[in-house]
């Protein structure tokens, strides 16, 4: 399960890393995403190899910001959220925080020559607020990587992913 983990947090790495996400639709975020992502990958090499904490600084000042950890933290405990108090809630999204830091900083380090093209995106007919946008990443070696990125417009307009479909496995349900 943890090549799986790994696959998952790449493929949330692509999506959560551009500042100017609230300006953008959800597909265009994920290209632009991709592109800034890539690039800082490039260009951090040497220092990723060694510093143990730059990733988790990357993560934690990039990717973080643009997730709904909250949502995906609720998502994960599905039924049992609405058992817990605001401090509980609270608390467990600060834990699933860490988690995904740690989750998504170890697939910083796989990065290889990935190519993500955007296949489509699909609106959810029930809720408008929400959208999946479908990709194709391609590594050098490997069977190509299907993965579905799901948002949630906010309040303020802004659009964050709420979970990843990584080969059809969804990353609230493996959590």
């Amino acid at each position: 399960m943890s090549g799986l983990f790994k696959k998952i947090a790449c493929g949330l790495m692509l999506v959560f890393s551009v500042s100017v996400w609230a300006a953008q639709a959800p597909d265009q975020i994920v290209r632009t995403v991709v592109d800034e992502t890539f690039a800082l990958l490039k260009a951090d090499q040497a220092a990723i190899k060694t510093d143990s904490n730059k990733l988790a600084e990357i993560v934690q000042k990039i990717i973080i910001p643009h997730t709904d950890v909250q949502e995906t933290a609720k998502r994960v405990l599905a039924k049992h959220w609405r058992d817990l108090t605001p401090e509980q809630h609270k608390a467990f999204t600060k834990e699933f925080e860490k988690l995904l830091i740690r989750t998504y900083a170890v697939s910083f380090r796989s990065y290889d020559k990935q190519v993500v093209t955007i296949l489509e995106t699909r609106a959810n007919p029930n809720n408008p607020k929400m959208v999946e946008v479908r990709t194709m990443i391609k590594e050098p070696g490997k069977s190509d990587l299907p993965v579905n990125y799901r948002f949630l417009q906010e309040a303020d307009g802004t659009w964050k992913v709420y979970d990843i479909n990584v080969e059809n496995v969804s990353l609230v349900s493996s959590f």
